[in-house]
């Protein structure tokens, strides 16, 4: 296009001379997003299209370039201001990284956009040298160290008094690190204050499932509800360690299935009860993180980093676990988590009964473990007068073997890894 090679702090890109472009040129939302805010042409340069109203559907290619710019300087910055220099050494102490790599690293062009993609780079130059800022070490990356230092401490080194150890309270393993005893109040922290908490209104309906060998079970709900049974809790689950009862339900009939079956079930028939809360809860949600904003969202870029990480830990936490004797082990990091939110709770909120989320065996289906639940009897009172979550037992059915195999082969299970 002719246009000037420049360094990343020249002036606007608005002030010269660009082509129109419009929303479908970019994959990238937040690309795409100001060009709509901004369009100003019925007509795009790169992939031809027209308006099919006189209404305007294009920008001014400069305008995009001068946020693409301001998009890149939040995670590049010139060599001088990040890295040391050393003539005899060879220069820049340092990675440096070429102009034409980092916008194709992140600029994500649409396969219809013909020469858009060469012509963003030989506006900036590709023969520019930019350093990452902080080396490249983001806020994410100092959250995934720490969080994966804090796992393997309460896994392998100090389960039940790692807080008050000096050493995991004052230091971490890596530069710039959360120590250990200091990682769940981080954590805390970023939940509260991206909100991810959530209500569950009164009359919320939560199944669980039990297989037997047996033709029926007892009539008690109990023997489906596991409300307030430390006897009965005698495995490891995912949120509460053995001997700490806790109500895990799913919100339909085949996720609480899928959640509950093993392969050595498979001859087993399955009673499913339904249950329904009879007052309303607060729970922690991490089924609807917010998305991972573009390092072009200007007004959200800052929290790319937070929200980077909360999706891992979901990930990490909600990921399956196999059965081969150390799931007591792999359990520990989320039942401590859930015992702090559950005992010490998020700063300046109110109590918090629960943990929602995504179903490891059931793709797009919750589930939800309620820390604390009455016992109840078959008209739904409770037959204890603590303050726990009161739930109502509505009915139950058995499903035969056949039956069941046909609900798990008529669902599509999980795959995610962790």
């Amino acid at each position: 296009m002719g246009q000037a090679k420049r360094e990343i702090d020249d002036r606007p890109f608005a002030e010269e001379t660009f082509p129109d472009v419009c929303a479908n040129c970019f994959n990238d939302p937040a690309l795409a997003s100001f060009v709509k805010a901004h369009a100003s042409a019925d007509s795009c340069f790169y992939c031809e299209r027209e308006s099919d109203n006189g209404e305007p559907i294009a920008a001014h290619l400069g305008k995009v370039l001068d946020l693409i710019n301001l998009g890149i300087r939040t995670r590049y910055n010139c060599p001088e201001a990040e890295l040391s220099y050393a003539g005899r050494e060879g220069g820049f102490q340092g990675s440096l990284h070429e102009m034409r790599d980092i916008i194709q690293d992140w600029v994500e062009v649409s396969d219809n956009s013909g020469d858009l993609m060469e012509d963003i780079i030989e506006a900036f130059g590709d023969d520019i040298e930019l350093a990452r800022i902080n080396h490249g070490v983001t806020g994410g990356d100092i959250l995934r160290w720490s969080w994966k230092e804090f796992c393997n401490v309460v896994k392998h080194e100090s389960r039940y008094v790692f807080f008050r150890d000096k050493d995991r309270h004052e230091s971490s393993r890596e530069p710039d690190g959360i120590p250990a005893a200091q990682m769940l109040d981080a954590l805390a922290s970023i939940i509260q204050r991206f909100g991810l908490t959530r209500k569950l209104p009164t009359g919320t309906t939560l199944f669980r499932c039990r297989f037997h060998n047996e033709p029926q079970l007892p009539d008690d709900p109990r023997e489906l509800g596991q409300l307030r049974q430390p006897d009965r809790a005698k495995t490891s689950n995912r949120m509460s360690p053995a001997g700490i009862s806790m109500f895990y339900a799913a919100f339909d009939s085949d996720t609480t299935i899928l959640e509950t079956y093993a392969p050595h079930e498979h001859d087993n028939r399955a009673t499913i009860g339904k249950f329904q809360l009879d007052e309303e809860v607060t729970v922690v949600d991490l089924t609807a993180l917010p998305s991972i904003p573009s390092i072009f969202d200007l007004e959200r870029h800052d929290t790319k980093d937070e929200i980077e990480f909360l999706c891992g830990f979901r990930n990490h936490i909600t990921a399956p676990v196999s059965k081969d004797g150390f799931e007591h082990v792999e359990y520990v990091p989320s039942q401590i988590v859930t015992e702090y939110i559950r005992r010490v709770g998020l700063p300046n909120s109110e109590s918090i009964h629960g943990i929602m989320y995504s179903s490891a065996k059931h793709r797009g289906h919750n589930a939800v473990v309620l820390f604390s639940t009455a016992i109840l009897s078959e008209t739904g009172k409770p037959r204890s007068s603590d303050d726990t979550t009161s739930i109502k037992f509505i009915t139950r059915s058995t499903l035969s073997p056949e039956e069941v195999s046909a609900r798990l082969n008529s669902s599509v299970p999980m795959t995610r890894t962790s």
